[in-house]
């Protein structure tokens, strides 16, 4: 899960530094557009990796109100 993670922050730079570099405008967008869709992809496999660490030792989390209730996160 950590290579893959690592492949999207990687396609992520890619894509933000073409379109940095590309003089048309509609492949600026393109790029840019693209390089935010890999960002999104990556931050949620990284919640998706957090939340199976987290189902994995069962954690509990703190309410604010003191009490505590079990994490349980269905990532599809």
């Amino acid at each position: 899960m950590q290579a893959q993670l690592k492949k999207l922050r990687a396609e992520t730079t890619n894509r933000e530094g073409i379109a940095k570099r590309a003089t048309d405008k509609a492949k600026r967008d393109l790029f840019g557009r693209l390089a935010q869709h890999y960002g999104i992809l990556a931050t949620r496999a990284f919640l998706a990796f957090r939340a199976s660490r987290h189902m994995r030792w069962n954690c509990r989390v703190p309410l604010p109100a003191g009490s505590t209730v079990r994490l349980r996160l269905w990532v599809r």
